[in-house]
């Protein structure tokens, strides 16, 4: 059942007698905790959606100043999660980071499955992205270290270097952890992954952390990058591989040279001179006279048209 953006406040106050603060909910969306549809001309918000985040923008009864830090209103570098849960953000950009925002998207999907009721001790913990979470809850406090524990197990920045030359592809690096975060909310660690146009196999890495993954793609050094990411790959294999795409590799390497040794010792010799303004301009001459397609330019050894 969607909402229609201008009367969320009154049906809100209808269904559930409670009193939306505006400005938090202004703030919500902005930041894109709570999505807004297009429809006929007509901003909506699904009733799910907004449900799930009730306790961010409903306004207390009572108005303490004194009140401990996890009862405080709702503060503009602040996120209310339920009145036992507070998170403090570094600044307001910082829940636009893609795994900061899926995580804090599911702790506020799940806080109402959680036992809400108020511990004794108060836990205060780094959360994504340098923020800081405080509750009272020692569920959601559990629920956010399997959170952290999840990024960490995906963390992915130890990859080797062949690896990342895949880039082209379109690499996923930088959304791997939102990715994971986003699915766990729907698939056990039971679950199973199909990646069925893994590219560069980052993503498809990322997702074997946590569940059986099978990856596929068109390309075969795909799917061979995706066996590397995946663990799958272990050193005899590698240097089964090395042994076959070496020599060949090294045959293109030599052959190239025949071609391009020239050019090579040119570009060689510019790059261990001095810089100035004489060196920028042999550089640039350099560029317009090397033999490319779109200079159509060749030499005695090279001629791109032909390759």
């Amino acid at each position: 059942m969607f909402i229609p953006l201008e009367n969320v406040l009154n049906v809100c106050h209808e269904l559930i007698g409670a009193v939306v603060d505006a400005s938090r909910l202004k703030y919500i969306i902005n930041l894109g905790l709570l999505p807004v549809h297009r429809f006929e001309e007509q901003n909506m918000i699904l009733k799910n959606d907004f449900a799930s985040l009730i306790d961010s923008l409903s306004v207390p009864e009572g108005k303490d100043a004194n009140r401990p830090r996890y009862e405080r209103l709702f503060e503009q570098d602040s996120i209310k999660i339920n009145p036992y849960t507070i998170i403090d953000l570094v600044h307001e950009e910082s829940a636009r980071v893609p795994t900061f925002f899926s995580a804090l998207r599911n702790l506020i999907s799940s806080h109402k499955l959680l036992a809400n009721k108020a511990s004794k001790a108060e836990f205060n913990m780094t959360y994504f992205n340098d923020s800081r979470l405080t509750t009272l809850s020692d569920k959601v406090a559990e629920f956010a270290k399997v959170q952290l524990a999840r990024e960490k197990e995906v963390d992915i920045s130890a990859i080797s270097q062949i690896a990342r030359s895949a880039h082209y592809m379109g690499s996923k690096r930088s959304l791997c952890g939102f990715l994971v975060e986003a699915i766990s909310s729907v698939l056990p660690e039971s679950g199973v992954v199909v990646d069925l146009m893994c590219g560069s196999g980052v993503a498809s890495g990322a997702f074997s952390k946590i569940w059986k993954t099978y990856s596929s793609d068109a390309q075969q050094f795909c799917r061979t990058l995706a066996v590397v990411h995946g663990g799958g790959f272990n050193r005899t294999a590698a240097q089964d591989l090395l042994s076959r795409v070496l020599p060949i590799a090294k045959q293109h390497f030599n052959s190239l040279k025949k071609h391009m040794n020239d050019a090579l010792e040119i570009e060689d010799n510019l790059f261990c001179r001095d810089t100035d303004e004489s060196l920028l301009d042999e550089y640039r001459n350099f560029l317009r006279s090397f033999p490319t397609l779109p200079n159509e330019t060749s030499t005695n050894l090279w001629d791109p048209q032909t390759e």
